[in-house]
């Protein structure tokens, strides 16, 4: 009990449920994000078209996530009306009448192989059922209108703005933004579950993963800021150096590393440009780069140079065995005895 209570009081867990809470609100916005993603993309069933009757008023079988049907429609006229894209012609309106309703059809070249007189007798289709624009309608009825001697308004009564597609269309397109949305959509949730699980089980974060190692977390943790305490050997920033551990905490990323695990600490610099101002002017971040006997490298950006600087000495003066600075007999030091750990 006093363990546990001393882990709630512990300054590094406050700091890494500080961190994680931070962390949540991009997954959280990614999830919203794909979820109204989702909403607004139209679902496809492509491989599942539902049956049409061709006698049947295509309106009211009408839904814009389920497209795709099949039909078979017989004695199609067609209507002296193209549909051009660019001024090219992509597709014929067709149209049948039945029980005094006339149903229309957008057919490609390739469904008019038995045309006779811009006549079809009968086609089975596979397509979309898709709702014409406003404009699109209207202009489809005076072609129509023309062509048969009627007058608009007198189709419009027994027509309705919808057709059977067979137009190719991109449905791969469809597909593809599905599964980039669920694919957020899991990604966001591994992480709000991954994030929400570290919040309650704070010792299973990855922040303690080589603690673990060296016994359990809740009784070593204790010990750790013992020594960031009162035995610290240096601390630059957020970085703490005590006799067995080397301590990073910030909100980005902690980290509990005993100096025993520890094969190489090294930093480097970059040139970052500075926002608001001109483009040649620029300020020099730090990163710190830890690297592990497990081989794994550890790198905390945004770092001081002079804190870098007073870690790595107060490292050098404890003669702790760990390589020091980055060069090309450290680089290669480190790699053999990676090499030989992991045999």
């Amino acid at each position: 009990m006093k363990v546990i209570k001393q882990m709630k009081n512990s300054f590094i867990v406050k700091n890494i449920r500080r961190a994680l809470l931070r962390q949540l609100v991009f997954p959280i916005l990614l999830f919203i994000a794909a979820m109204a993603a989702l909403i607004k993309i139209p679902r496809t069933n492509f491989l599942f078209p539902r049956p049409l009757n061709s006698k049947s008023h295509y309106e009211n079988f009408y839904n814009r996530d389920l497209p795709y049907v099949s039909v078979t429609a017989s004695d199609l006229h067609y209507t002296g009306c193209n549909y051009v894209v660019n001024g090219r012609t992509e597709g014929y309106y067709y149209y049948t009448l039945d029980g005094g309703f006339c149903q229309f059809y957008l057919l490609d070249g390739s469904n008019l192989s038995d045309s006779r007189d811009g006549t079809v007798s009968s086609l089975t289709l596979k397509g979309r059922l898709i709702e014409m624009k406003e404009s699109e309608y209207t202009s489809l009825l005076i072609e129509m209108a023309d062509e048969l001697n009627w007058t608009v308004s007198s189709l419009k009564e027994i027509t309705a703005p919808y057709a059977v597609s067979t137009l190719p269309y991109p449905v791969y397109l469809t597909v593809l933004f599905h599964l980039l949305a669920y694919g957020c959509i899991f990604l966001s949730l591994s992480d709000i579950i991954c994030s929400l699980y570290y919040i309650w089980e704070p010792h299973r974060s990855p922040t303690f993963r080589y603690l673990g190692t060296f016994g359990e977390v809740r009784t070593l943790l204790p010990k750790v800021e013992i020594e960031m305490k009162h035995v610290s050997i240096a601390k630059a920033g957020n970085i703490y150096l005590t006799p067995s551990y080397i301590v990073n905490v910030d909100t980005v990323r902690s980290l509990i590393l005993p100096l025993e695990s520890v094969v190489w600490v090294y930093y480097h610099s970059r040139m970052l440009p500075l926002p608001g101002f001109a483009r040649f002017h620029f300020r020099i971040s730090y990163t710190l780069h830890i690297v592990a006997d497990d081989g794994r490298t550890y790198d905390f950006t945004g770092k001081n140079k002079e804190d870098l600087d007073y870690i790595i000495s107060s490292l050098e003066k404890r003669d702790t065995g760990i390589l020091l600075g980055y060069s090309d007999v450290n680089r290669r030091l480190a790699k053999e005895i990676l090499k030989k750990n992991n045999r």
